[in-house]
C-alpha cells in the first residue's frame, strides 16, 4: 500500500502524543507490536495487537478504565458467573474474570475471527482459566449471519447485507449457562442487542443485572427502538437505571437520553445497592 505521508503527518498531529502514536504505526507495520504489552493499572495485561483499539490503549493504557472497568469491580464479587457479549479483545472479560476470582466464570463471545485471535491471546497472557470463549455471533436464531470487517473493530456488527465475513450465530439459550445463577450478562453489539435478548430468554431469567449500550441510532438500523427494548426488559422483570460515578437513577421508557450512554438493567435492587454502595437518586 503506498504511504501519503501528508496524511500520515495530519493524522499525528490530532494526537497527544504524536511520537508514540507515530511508533505503533511503525510497530504495527512491521509486525513488531506484538512483542509488546500494555499493562491495565497492575490489573491485567494486554498484547499490543494489530486493531485499532489495542494501539488505542497502546498509546494511553488508562484509556477509558473509569467508565469502562470501573463499574464491574464495584459490583462483582468472588464466585460470580458472568457473561459478556461483544467481547472485543477482552478488556471487560479480563476485568471480570480478575473481580470473581478462580472459582467464578466468565462466558464470553466474540464473532470476529481475528479480533478473536486477540481475545484469546489475552487471555493465555493472563493465564486465566476460568474464562470459556466463542468464535460466534450471538442472535435469536442459529445458522450464519454476515458481519462487518471494518479497520475500527470496536465499531464491526451483524449486517443485513451479503457483504462482509460470514461467521456462525447461536442462541445464548443453546449454551445451557441459566443453569447457573448469572451476576452479571454485558452486552454491547452495535445495536443487535433486541435480538439477542429473544434468544436468551431462559438465561434472563437466571440474570441479576445487564451492563447494555443505548444508541438509539444503532437499534433502528435493526427496525426496532429503545422503547420495544425496554418493554421487553421490563416484561422480564427488569428495571431500568442510568448511572454516574457511584450513583443510579430509574429511568422511564419515555426518558430523556443521551446519544450514547450505558444502561443497567436490574432485578433486584436492594441486592444490588448492598453490592456496590452505590447511591439511588430521583
Amino acid at each position: 500500500m503506498e504511504i501519503n505521508p501528508f496524511i500520515i503527518y495530519k493524522e499525528i498531529k490530532k494526537k497527544n502524543n504524536p511520537l508514540k502514536f507515530l511508533c505503533a504505526k511503525i510497530l504495527i507495520r512491521l509486525h513488531l507490536s506484538t512483542f509488546f504489552t500494555i499493562n491495565r493499572g497492575g490489573y491485567y495485561l494486554l498484547k499490543f495487537f494489530p486493531s485499532a483499539y489495542s494501539r488505542a490503549l497502546w498509546l494511553d493504557p488508562k484509556f477509558r478504565i473509569e467508565s469502562e472497568e470501573v463499574f464491574f469491580r464495584d459490583y462483582l464479587i468472588q464466585n460470580d458467573n458472568v457473561i459478556d457479549v461483544g467481547a472485543n479483545i477482552g478488556t471487560i472479560t479480563l476485568t471480570c474474570a480478575k473481580a470473581i476470582g478462580k472459582d467464578g466464570k466468565v462466558l464470553s463471545f466474540e464473532p470476529h475471527p481475528k479480533i478473536f485471535s486477540y481475545l484469546r491471546g489475552n487471555i493465555q497472557l493472563n493465564k486465566l482459566q476460568h474464562i470459556d470463549i466463542h468464535n460466534i455471533a450471538l442472535s435469536n436464531e442459529n445458522g450464519f449471519v454476515n458481519f462487518s470487517d471494518a479497520v475500527s473493530d470496536g465499531q464491526n456488527k451483524i449486517l443485513k447485507n451479503s457483504s462482509g465475513i460470514k461467521v456462525p450465530s447461536k442462541k445464548l439459550d443453546d449454551f445451557n449457562f441459566f443453569k447457573n445463577k448469572i451476576s452479571l450478562l454485558k452486552i454491547d453489539v452495535e445495536g443487535f442487542e433486541l435480538n439477542v435478548f429473544k434468544g436468551s430468554e431462559k438465561t434472563l431469567a437466571s440474570t441479576d443485572c445487564i451492563y447494555f449500550e443505548c444508541v438509539e441510532r444503532l437499534y433502528e438500523n435493526y427496525g426496532y427502538s429503545f422503547n420495544d427494548l425496554f418493554d421487553f426488559l421490563i416484561n422480564h422483570d427488569y428495571k431500568i437505571y442510568k448511572f454516574i460515578q457511584k450513583q443510579i437513577k430509574e429511568i422511564s421508557k419515555n426518558s430523556k437520553l443521551q446519544e450514547s450512554q450505558n444502561l443497567l438493567a436490574i432485578k433486584n435492587l436492594e441486592e444490588f445497592l448492598q453490592r456496590t454502595n452505590y447511591e439511588l437518586i430521583s
